[in-house]
This record gives structure tokens, sequence and C-alpha cells, in this order.
């Protein structure tokens, strides 16, 4: 009597446990013929997309007494889930083994809570917080491996890097608006189970402090005299500017406030679209370039401006110093002239003439007041004309405003 036997390594079972998404794990199963007689493998059933055979096997496949034959079952991770299947070894001899095959594929899950980030209205320099939910409901680690965004007013907390399966974690995002008006942005997050992106937005909210003209300039001025610029501050912001100070870093630049000075627990409030005037003077007391630099320091930052000025000193030539007429008769008169000259670099202005004591009259007919430009000159004549004999004296002075009155004696 004869008989067939098939003999498997495996018994009636195979477990491939957990394997991870995209790899793939192998069993070799090997059939003995432990009987008297060869016999052909006929065929072997119960492959799927999930559980495949390595070999290219082709059929029959003899198994003669005492021999053994192997294949190998390979079990693919290509999408998360549990697999199941029967293997069957098919014969020539009536007879078949079949072995129940189990396996699941595990991966991570990525599920972010929030689809989009609102900041709503911030004031500006400040900071406002908001955070991300990132869940894993997957069956194995969830890697964070980039956090990316766009948009410089937005910013990203150092965040975790892994998620374990099932759990969750937070990603804090700020939001810190340098200009007003809506700001938008994009957070994206890569991760091994792929990447998702959230949509940003904010808007700045503050009082803007600018500032007319953007340059002081006092051009070129006299040393020694006072000159002063009106400044306007204006608020190009939407919301209320407060002015805690407006300071200047050289001493001989003065502001001058339209009220009490701005301070902490004071401040000069300007609500949107609205103006404050100061004015910022000189006095310069030594030729040359006068540098410095305006700050105005507020709720929402400070905002600075350069301050320029010339100085110069004014320079007036006579064509005399004094005038003497000599003797005259009584009732006669005599003319005599002197001529200014401004040899500075700046206009001079003559602001007022003294009236003249008789029998002295200044008889050019001059508008005051006079602008004596820089290089030009101005001639002035006066008479005398006694009524009654003696002598005579008085002084031609010319009121500047740029420098000292100039006295001529008469």
């Amino acid at each position: 009597a004869v008989a067939p036997n098939i003999k498997l390594n495996v018994e009636n079972n195979i477990d491939f446990g957990n394997i991870k998404l995209g790899t793939t794990k192998e069993q070799i199963i090997t059939v003995t013929n432990n009987g008297t007689i060869d016999y052909n493998i006929t065929n072997i059933t119960g492959t799927t997309e999930v559980y495949t055979l390595k070999e290219d096997l082709k059929y029959p496949i003899l198994v003669k007494s005492g021999q053994s034959v192997s294949f190998t079952l390979v079990f693919k991770g290509n999408q998360r889930g549990s697999y199941t299947t029967d293997i069957t070894i098919q014969t020539d001899v009536n007879i078949s083994r079949t072995i129940n095959v189990t396996g699941k594929v595990i991966a991570p899950v990525l599920k972010v809570v929030e689809t989009a980030l609102d900041f709503g209205q911030t004031k500006l320099n400040t900071t406002s917080v908001k955070t991300v939910t990132i869940k894993n409901e997957g069956d194995d680690t969830l890697n964070i491996t980039n956090v990316s965004w766009i948009g410089n007013q937005f910013s990203v907390d150092p965040y975790p890097t892994t998620v374990s399966a099932g759990g969750t974690a937070t990603i804090t995002v700020k939001y810190t608006p340098t200009q007003i008006g809506q700001t938008t942005g994009k957070l994206t997050i890569k991760t091994n189970a792929g990447e998702t992106s959230i949509d940003l937005s904010g808007t700045g909210k503050g009082g803007i402090a600018s500032i007319t003209p953007s340059q002081i300039d006092f051009g070129t001025i006299p040393t020694n005299v006072e000159k002063i610029v009106s400044v306007k501050l204006t608020n190009t912001g939407n919301d209320i500017l407060k002015v805690y100070g407006i300071t200047t870093d050289k001493s001989i630049f003065t502001v001058r406030y339209s009220g009490e000075a701005p301070n902490n627990t004071a401040p000069i409030e300007i609500a949107p679209g609205g103006t404050y005037t100061f004015n910022i003077s000189i006095t310069a007391t030594t030729e040359g370039a006068q540098t410095g630099t305006l700050t105005i320091s507020t709720d929402t930052g400070t905002t600075t401006t350069t301050i320029y000025a010339v100085a110069v000193t004014p320079q007036i030539k006579l064509s005399a110093t004094s005038i003497d007429f000599g003797d005259i008769n009584v009732n006669q008169e005599k003319s005599k002239q002197v001529t200014i000259t401004n040899t500075s670099t700046i206009d001079l202005t003559i602001t007022a003439i003294d009236k003249l004591d008789s029998p002295f009259s200044l008889t050019t007919n001059l508008t005051l007041p006079y602008t004596l430009k820089a290089g030009s000159s101005l001639t002035l004549t006066v008479k005398f004309n006694p009524t009654t004999a003696g002598v005579y004296s008085s002084s031609l002075n010319l009121v500047f405003s740029e420098t000292s009155t100039v006295t001529i004696p008469l």
C-alpha cells in the first residue's frame, strides 16, 4: 500500500502582525512529502493584491517522496487596514492544505482641526496667538517633518516633531502686525502622512505717525538768531495715535508744543486722519552745518526724521560809518548818501528805521520790511536842513531781523 503526505512548516495559519505602510514582509512556506509516492502541486490559490507569491511558479510542481519544495508569501503594505485570506495548496493526489493568513498595515492619519486662522484686529507691534490642533487618527507614529509659512508678519513657535497613534499635538502661530490693514498668509504642515495648508489672516490696527515736512530743513540761517519751523504730525492709521514724546538729540534744537508736552500719563491723542502741529526752533551760535534727529514716540513705535540747517554770520558793509554834513547856512539844505551792502550768503531783512532827529530827515522812500538780498546794496539819502544856528547830531538806525541794529552817526 502507498500513501501520499503533505507536511507544512507553518501549520495552518500565518500571522504577519503589523507592518508599516509602504513596507513588505515575507514568509517562506515549505511543503515536505513524507509519503511513499511522488505527487504534483497543481495550483496555489488565495493570493490577492496584498498577499502575493514572490516566485513565478510554473505548475505542476513535482514533489518527490522524501523531498521538499518552498515558495515565499509576500505581505505588501500598500494601503492601511487589516487583511486576511486563505492560501490553499492543491495537488494531483486529491489532498490539499489551507493556510489562514492575517496581517495589518498600520499608518498615521493626519487630521488638522482648523482649516483657517483669523487673528482679527491686532494692535500694531503687539502679538496675537492662536494654535493649530493636529490629530493622528491612525495607528502608527505621525512624524511632522516641516512647518513653513508665507507672510512675514506671522511666525511659528518650535513645534513637536512626532504625534503618537491616536494622540494630538498643537502648533502655536503668532501674528505681529507692523502695518495697518489686512494681511494674509499660509501655513503648510508636512508629515509622513501627507501635507496640509491653513489660510492665515489678520488686520493690523493702530495709529501711524506721518511727519510733514518729511525732512525738517531750516535752510541757511543767521547765527545767534532764533528760527522756527512748523511741523505737522498726521495720523494716517486706522486707530487713535497716542504720542508720548517729541524730542531732539541736539540742544540747539528746541521743540515748542501747542499746549502741554506729552508724556506717559498724558499723551497727545490724534484721531485717524487728524493732525497735531508743533514748532521746532534753532539758535545756532556757530557757523556751519547743524544736523539733528527728531524722534516721535507713540504707542505703535517711534518715527524719526532728520533736522538740517546751515548757519552763517550776517555781514554788512557800509560805504561810510558816519555822515558829517559840515557847516551850512541856516535855511539851506544838504544831502548825503550812504550805501549798505549785504556781503552775506543769506538775505537780510530791514524791519525798521528809527525816525531821525530834526533837522535830519531820510528822503529815500523805502517800504518796510525791506529784503536786502545776498550780494545786493541799498543806497539811502539823508538830508540836513537847519532852521536855526547850532550844532546838531543824530543817528541813522537800521533794524535787521537777522543781526544787530546798524547805527550810522550823523
